[in-house]
């Protein structure tokens, strides 16, 4: 038989596998797409469909992608029918494949109707089971809303009200593509929710007024609630007389705690007395705390220190907190008072480096006098001068004071302090006997620009603590280029809170890229992405490629971030690819701004010092070990900090925006390292 005759058997094959898989799901319409009745996209066609049939994964992947870029008709059929409970699109990688092809075509009918069965038909234990199931489902809602169709935004609308996360994905996909016309949205939703009530509040525009106030005219007490919130948040006061009717409802807790969110937001004078109310009922307390945390205005003082009696110890860093920001002179005052009393030293001090109000730095400057308070008030001090750029000569005293001192908590402040006012006795410091020195120096020299001194003492260090308190200076690029490949293999090896910084730095050199390609196989969320990182330095062209393929299957927010950040930092046009494929289908708002920021020409720093501030108290921890934390920073880097002898965790110069911490206990002589679940 000649080769042309293979071929139309194999069209014919093609029809007819078509014919019998149309009794599953409706057939995309050839008329769609004239060019797919071309033979030569027919045969095409028909090949891929055989490989979707076979056994090797790999080239079913490839064969759902090619039917992708295909695009005819009869492409879309066989991708639609490939997501069929028993489709040829089994595994979570190739319905995610397909997913993404089909995103392109939500004109077409059973597109649509094939990316609404997916998004709904994730189940909570299926998302637990494979985590990129939640990323299938969330990108098959980000497609639907961003199609803008009125039939897309009714299957979102009843969405909406599917518990759990089928609407929560839903409500992200609309508040990334806001609808051009609410009436489809709404006509679809039938009764109000939560998560409605959240996409109206997302669209940040007066469309939504009249919704959201029919909401809280029909809706239940909690419904009503967020919906007044809402309305609040995009700037109509109109729900001020509401929370007033509110407030005086005694019973009535939830809506009382929402009344005081909207007096807050609308600078109310009634906020005090309601504050107040709400802080002696132990039912509202911790809520009311939380809420006065997150203002700023000093009228609330009185209804903050008049609570004081009531607080339990569990709650006292709470009211610091919120007192810190809302402080006159008394609230300063009263921090100061229980800074000295000594048994909330720790929250009281740091509530005074972290309060808006300048009159703390004299607050903080007065306890310097006193040895009971010497070392929290110092300690907050050299914090506050990372904010604020205060330096005073009593606290260089101070610092020399508490570096001469007997008491090895002291002599860690006054390392760190010397090390951070005075760069200049930064080596000296970082080469003392003392451990507890040194580890306090080395927090500092990365951000003074002494890291040299580190790398120095971290070559040959047979401390582990100490050698991951200096792992610190990797995030100087010039000292980073210092140290030697060994030591960024034994840091990493070692398996302590600098192995994600160390294994960043040695991914930036790395030319093979196994090792790289390795650890994006890790289930080590934060491994993945310092690897990431690393490669957005690396000069290995190669490098690209493996950060695309990782993207590509990547269920975590936090480490396709990192990969978008890291391919943003990388030159070639390819990279392009990988970033539109973010911009437009990534669930996680954050990742879709930095890649079309990336698309845009931005090359955004791996890390850039700045302003913010950490200080975390851990449990002082034992002989044998250290208390210390991996800080993951907002540009996605894991930094290694150890806890001075007291246990407390206070760094400045980190970038401003959200920390999270992993804990753990460094072992000051050999043991490997032990993590804190």
């Amino acid at each position: 038989m000649t080769p042309r005759f293979w071929a139309a058997l194999a069209v014919l094959g093609s029809v007819s596998l078509a014919h019998a898989a149309g009794r599953r799901s409706p057939s995309v319409s050839h008329a769609a797409n004239p060019s797919a009745l071309s033979l030569r996209d027919r045969v095409g066609a028909a090949r891929l469909e055989l490989a979707l049939r076979g056994q090797n994964a790999l080239e079913r992947e490839r064969a759902l992608t090619r039917l992708g870029s295909l695009g005819t008709a009869h492409a879309l059929d066989l991708l639609v029918r490939a997501l069929d409970p028993n489709g040829s699109a089994q595994s979570a990688r190739e319905r995610l494949i397909a997913v993404r092809m089909l995103a392109k075509r939500v004109d077409v009918t059973p597109v649509r109707e094939c990316l609404v069965r997916v998004m709904t038909g994730i189940s909570t234990s299926a998302e637990r089971a494979e985590p990129l199931q939640g990323l299938l489902r969330d990108t098959s809602a980000l497609a639907l809303s961003a199609s803008g169709d009125a039939a897309s935004l009714e299957a979102l609308g009843k969405a909406l009200r599917q518990p759990g996360r089928v609407a929560q994905a839903a409500a992200a996909a609309l508040a990334a593509h806001p609808p051009s016309d609410l009436a489809a949205l709404v006509r679809a939703h039938f009764s109000p929710t939560e998560e409605l009530v959240r996409v109206l509040e997302n669209l940040g525009d007066e469309r939504a007024f009249e919704l959201l106030r029919d909401v809280v005219r029909r809706a239940p007490p909690d419904l009503k609630a967020s919906a007044a919130l809402a309305l609040t948040r995009l700037g109509n006061y109109e729900t001020v007389e509401l929370a007033r009717r509110w407030s005086e409802t005694p019973n009535a807790k939830e809506l009382r705690v929402s009344a005081l969110q909207i007096f807050l937001l609308s600078e109310s004078a009634e906020a005090g007395a309601l504050l107040a109310e709400l802080l002696r009922d132990p039912e509202t307390r911790a809520q009311a705390l939380g809420l006065a945390a997150g203002t700023r205005d000093v009228r609330l003082e009185a209804a903050l220190l008049a609570s004081l009696p009531l607080i339990e110890s569990a709650d006292m860093p709470q009211l610091f907190a919120a007192l810190a920001q809302n402080a006159g002179s008394r609230g300063l005052a009263e921090l100061a008072r229980q800074l000295e009393l000594g048994h909330f030293a720790g929250p009281a001090a740091y509530a005074l480096a972290s309060s808006p109000n300048p009159d703390a730095s004299a607050v903080l400057l007065s306890l310097l006098a006193k040895p009971e308070a010497r070392r929290f008030a110092a300690r907050a001090l050299v914090l506050r001068r990372g904010v604020h750029g205060e330096l005073d000569r009593p606290l260089k005293a101070a610092l020399a004071t508490l570096l001469a001192s007997a008491d090895v908590r002291d002599r860690a402040v006054g390392a760190y302090g010397t090390a951070l006012l005075a760069p200049e006795r930064a080596a000296e410091l970082i080469a003392s006997k003392d451990a507890s020195i040194v580890q306090a120096a080395a927090r500092a020299a990365p951000f003074v620009g002494t890291a040299a001194a580190a790398v120095r003492r971290l070559v040959g260090e047979p401390t582990p603590a100490t050698r991951s308190a200096l792992a610190l200076l990797l995030i100087d690029p010039e000292a980073r280029d210092s140290v030697p490949t060994q030591t960024l293999l034994e840091l990493v090896a070692d398996g302590g809170v600098a192995s994600f910084l160390a294994l960043f730095a040695l991914s930036v050199r790395e030319t093979d890229l196994e090792r790289s390609r390795e650890y994006f196989d890790s289930p080590d969320p934060l491994l993945r992405a310092a690897t990431a990182l690393g490669l957005g330095e690396n000069a290995t062209p190669r490098a690209l490629g493996v950060l695309a393929n990782a993207y590509r299957f990547e269920a975590d927010a936090d480490v396709r971030f990192a990969i978008v950040h890291a391919l943003s930092r990388r030159k070639e046009p390819s990279r392009l690819r990988t970033l539109e494929l973010a911009a437009a289908l990534d669930p996680e708002a954050r990742v879709r701004e930095a890649a079309r920021l990336g698309l845009g020409g931005a090359r955004p720093a791996t890390f850039a010092a700045g302003r913010g501030l950490l200080w975390a108290e851990l449990d002082a921890g034992t002989d044998a070990r250290v208390p210390a934390a991996v800080v993951l920073v907002p540009g996605g880097l894991g930094l290694p900090v150890l806890a001075d002898p007291d246990g407390v965790l206070a760094v400045s110069g980190l970038p401003p925006g959200l920390l999270s911490l992993r804990l753990a206990l460094e072992p000051r002589g050999s043991k490997a390292p032990t993590e804190i679940p």
